[in-house]
């Protein structure tokens, strides 16, 4: 990146040209001055083939008159190989530069039009009565040049395009303005020679000046106009011409913005649609003289700096990368380096957007990793992305808790939650995912027991209705039979607490169980029995004895007896 300017810094006279070369990162690799004893401004720079450099501007040290354009050309290391001054015994101003076929050198200024070849003989000069600010070439090296004319539009001072062929002869011209003051400054061309010009106008937009973009056929007929400003001024300086016929204008804003002024960057599309825009400056004044857009689709804008200077006003260089499906990635970046495709925020379609992708070790090219789980944390690569959490952490948050865990239960898997209790059961949500329950749910097997009772005071399991299997829930043993509910025959007597209580025994009184029970109410029914049979059998066997004289013993009891023994033997 070269951007050119004038220093009175470093500079042998009032003021020089300054030349700086960049890298695509920002370092600096070489500066370099250019000036004599008096004043010098540089306005212009272009690069040719073999990166050799040309600048153009005014100096009042050289020359024939008291301003003289200047063109210098310098080697890709920032050495000088020519210089040329242009002008007669007036005042010329270089404004502009640009590069045509076989490195010839198109210089505009004050009402001129110079072409060069690349040993910097002069080839042809033309004049005429505007005021020109940019210079652009098209094909078979047609010049463009935007600036501004007096009493030849709709008012005052207007806009004016001037279109000239490789030899210098002027193919069209137009102007464009309204009824009060247009100054253009900036040209471009796009695709099939479309022209764009940018400016300064008063007649149209929002305040008392706004940057105006026009757009025009290769037969210079207007297809559409923009205007961009708010209530006070703005004025377009520069534009530069990207992928896709997309358009960035820039210049300087004091509707918007950080200070008195700063330095903007709108981008439209070839329909003239606004895409976006930027401002960039501090407290005090900034704007950018000029703009640029390289093969990658980086944006560069340079111009002069109160804000954020060491002396008067420094220098700025910023540059912004084109993102044109606002993912995140620059164009260039999904191009040369990702390979995914710049207008189309998710490549591979799986849902999940190629700047997350990229950055959580996805493939943005592969949408089959969209439902894996790279963490195994139980969501899926999608699901992480749609709750912004770390596909390759399973604990995203670092609480101890897995991320699947915390958004199954509603909790959050982007902050330390693990001592906060959701259900208010006194038991952490940390606490509830050691033990497997509900962190919603104070009671999570419903056995009428909070879990954190459950865990810390019986023992028994918050995820079963009955610990101890014996047919009576946690809560039932605990709140209603006082049983303990990890122990399925509290009282030991061989008979768990659910039958006892089904039968009506006491699951507390291991002398009051089922078998006693049966054997107090054999013993009852045989007692009942042997007194009503025996009775009958003794009444019997008296009468008998009496009839028949014979004495006869108590046969019935014993055989009755017997039946009792047995039957305890089997009971």
């Amino acid at each position: 990146i070269y951007i050119v300017g004038t220093t009175r810094s470093f500079s042998a006279g009032w003021g020089d040209v300054l030349l700086m070369k960049y890298d695509a990162a920002g370092n600096q690799l070489w500066n370099r001055t250019w000036g004599g004893s008096s004043d010098e401004g540089g306005y212009g720079v272009a690069v040719g083939s073999n990166d050799t450099v040309y600048i153009v501007g005014t100096t009042q040290s050289f020359g024939a008159g008291m301003n003289d354009a200047f063109l210098v050309k310098y080697d890709a290391a920032g050495n000088q190989l020519w210089n040329r001054t242009w002008g007669g015994s007036d005042n010329e101003d270089g404004r502009d530069i640009v590069i045509g076929s076989n490195n010839t050198v198109y210089i505009i200024g004050t009402g001129f039009l110079v072409k060069y070849d690349a040993a910097g003989n002069q080839l042809w000069n033309r004049t005429w009565g505007g005021n020109g600010w940019g210079v652009a070439v098209g094909s078979n090296d047609t010049i463009y040049i935007i600036g501004t004319i007096q009493n030849v539009g709709a008012g005052m001072d207007d806009a004016f395009l001037v279109e000239y062929d490789a030899a210098g002869n002027e193919l069209w011209n137009r102007t464009w303005g309204g009824s009060n003051d247009e100054i253009g400054y900036g040209v471009a061309v796009g695709s099939n020679d479309t022209i764009y010009i940018a400016g300064s106008t008063q007649s149209f937009g929002a305040g008392m000046d706004d940057a105006f973009l026009v757009k025009y056929d290769a037969a210079g007929n207007q297809l559409w106009n923009r205007t961009w400003g708010g209530s006070s001024m703005e004025i377009g300086y520069g534009i530069a011409v990207g992928s896709n016929n997309t358009i960035c204008l820039v210049g300087l804003t004091e509707s918007f913005g950080a200070g008195g002024a700063d330095a903007f960057l709108v981008r439209y599309d070839a329909a003239g649609n606004q895409l976006w825009n930027r401002t960039w400056g501090g407290n005090n004044w900034e704007w950018a003289n000029d703009g640029a857009v390289s093969s990658y689709g980086a944006i560069y804008l340079a111009g002069p700096t109160w804000s954020f200077s060491n002396g008067s006003y420094d220098a700025f260089l910023v540059k912004y990368g084109i993102d044109s499906d606002n993912d995140g990635l620059t164009d260039y970046i999904e191009i040369n380096i990702y390979g995914t495709n710049p207008n189309d925020a998710d490549t591979d379609n799986d849902q999940i957007p190629d700047k997350w992708e990229i950055n959580n070790l996805l493939d943005p090219l592969n949408a089959m990793d969209a439902s894996k789980d790279f963490d195994s944390d139980g969501l899926s690569n999608l699901l992480e992305y749609e709750y912004n959490i770390n596909p390759n952490d399973h604990d995203t948050d670092g609480d101890l808790m897995p991320d699947g865990w915390e958004v199954a239960k509603g909790l959050n898997p982007l902050v330390d939650d693990s001592n906060e209790d959701a259900d208010g059961d006194t038991m952490s949500n940390l606490k509830e995912y050691q033990y497997n329950t509900d962190p919603n749910d104070m009671d999570t097997d419903n056995d009428e027991l909070n879990d954190n009772v459950e865990v810390d005071v019986y023992g028994t399991n918050p995820l079963v209705l009955d610990t101890d299997m014996d047919g009576l829930s946690d809560g039932a043993e605990v709140n209603t039979y006082s049983t303990n509910p990890k122990d399925s025959d509290t009282d030991g007597d061989g008979f768990c607490d659910g039958e006892e209580v089904e039968i009506g025994t006491n699951p507390l009184n291991k002398f009051d169980n089922p078998q006693i029970k049966l054997i107090t109410t054999l013993i009852s029914i045989i007692s009942t029995f042997t007194s009503v049979v025996g009775g009958a059998l003794s009444v019997a066997a008296i009468k008998k004895s009496w009839e028949k004289k014979v004495q006869i013993p108590m046969v019935s009891i014993t055989i009755v007896s017997i039946i009792i023994a047995i039957i305890l033997f089997f009971v």
